[in-house]
């Protein structure tokens, strides 16, 4: 598993709750800095469950093929979604808006099926 250093693009202004998909239509926009880094894992890794973020995310698939899984616990066996990530293919971010600057994410997971590329996409307060 490789993690590239996080690059700062600049900001984007964008309503968290629409973000988010909690609502169609933009509210109140606040200002973000972008940040990204590219990952690599060779096929056939786990690249852990967790559900800690100070920031809204989301992943675009690169290179290979992965999934981004959801869970119940953090625990492998209570997987409840699969979103398959061909390349090119950019997830709905998993993340609720749980208060000012605060997100809640269930336990989830990038599982790369074969030698994957993929780009974490941050939003930073």
């Amino acid at each position: 598993l490789f993690i590239s250093p996080q690059d700062e693009m600049g900001t984007v202004s964008t309503d968290p709750l629409v973000f988010t998909n909690e609502r169609a239509a933009p509210g109140t926009p606040q200002t973000f800095t972008l940040k990204l880094n590219l990952w690599w894992s060779p096929g056939d890794t786990d690249c852990f469950i967790h559900n800690e973020h100070r920031f809204l995310e989301t992943h675009t698939q690169i290179h290979g093929s992965g999934r981004m899984q959801k869970f119940r616990l953090r625990d492998e066996t209570t997987i409840y979604e699969d979103v398959v990530m061909p390349v090119g293919y950019s997830h709905d971010p998993f993340c609720r808006v749980s208060g000012k600057n605060e997100w809640a994410y269930p336990w989830h997971r990038y599982y790369a099926d074969t030698d994957s590329v993929w780009l974490a996409i941050e939003l930073h307060p």
